[in-house]
Parts: C-alpha cells; sequence; structure tokens
C-alpha cells in the first residue's frame, strides 16, 4: 500500500464524521426546526424603527440564544425584546405562545425593504441551531 494511500485511509475517518455532523447539522435545521408557525400579527412604524407583535409555536425545548435580525443588503439591526425585562435571554416553553413587542431599530440610510428574522438556540452541545423565522417585506424602505 503506497505512503498517500495509508495516509488517505487514516484521514477518512476524521473526514467522514465532519461530513456526518455537517449534514446532521443540516437536517435538523431543514427538517427539525425549534419554532415553526412564526407569524407577525402587528408592525408599527416610529421614528427609530418598527415594532412587531405576533404568535409562534415552540415545537423544542432548547435553550434560547438570541434573535438576530438581518436586512437587505446583509445589514445586521438591532432588536430589544420590550416583552422581557431580565438583564439575560430567557427560554420560552413549548407551545402556541404570542410574542413581542420587539423593536427593531433600522437606519435611516441605506433603505431597507426586507428584513430576516433568525432565531438562536442550544438543543445541544454539537452546533447551533438556526431558525429562519420570518421576511418582514418593508414597502418603500
Amino acid at each position: 500500500m503506497s505512503r498517500h494511500v495509508r495516509i488517505a485511509l487514516n484521514l477518512w475517518p476524521f473526514v467522514f464524521g465532519a461530513l456526518l455532523i455537517l449534514g446532521l447539522a443540516r437536517y435538523e435545521q431543514a427538517f427539525n426546526p425549534v419554532i415553526t408557525s412564526f407569524s407577525v400579527t402587528e408592525i408599527i412604524r416610529d421614528a427609530d424603527g418598527l415594532l412587531i407583535a405576533g404568535t409562534m409555536v415552540k415545537d423544542r425545548a432548547c435553550d434560547f440564544i438570541g434573535v438576530t435580525a438581518k436586512a437587505d443588503p446583509n445589514i445586521s439591526l438591532a432588536i430589544k425584546f420590550m416583552d422581557d425585562d431580565t438583564p439575560g435571554t430567557f427560554s420560552r416553553p413549548t407551545g402556541s405562545q404570542s410574542w413581542g413587542p420587539w423593536k427593531i431599530f433600522t437606519p435611516l440610510a441605506p433603505k431597507i425593504n426586507t428584513i430576516t428574522l433568525t432565531a438562536s438556540h442550544a438543543c445541544h452541545p454539537f452546533w447551533v441551531t438556526r431558525t429562519e423565522m420570518v421576511n418582514i417585506v418593508i414597502n418603500g424602505g
């Protein structure tokens, strides 16, 4: 057996393990999300952003890490959870529930047309489970 084949055979378990973990992470995010049926039922525009509220279903009992808001083109936006006074984050129970209001701070320039909200949860020690919850279309930027 050549030296190159021996090296490849020794590395194969690590490569296979990495591919398996990456595949499981993608599978989990696509077919076993933490949050389902996330809907925005109220949007109020004010001077420095949007106030939003709505309903959701939390299907899995995972620890909440945070929510990110991204505007096109790839601009990170700050979020304030006005329904939570605690200094850290808290994990909601599973089941149907209301959420909000949340304040999303939007910039004056550039104009934004869409905001994407993504939740991050720790369901196990291997990776962070991200769930893209909603795309909010803002007509007129």
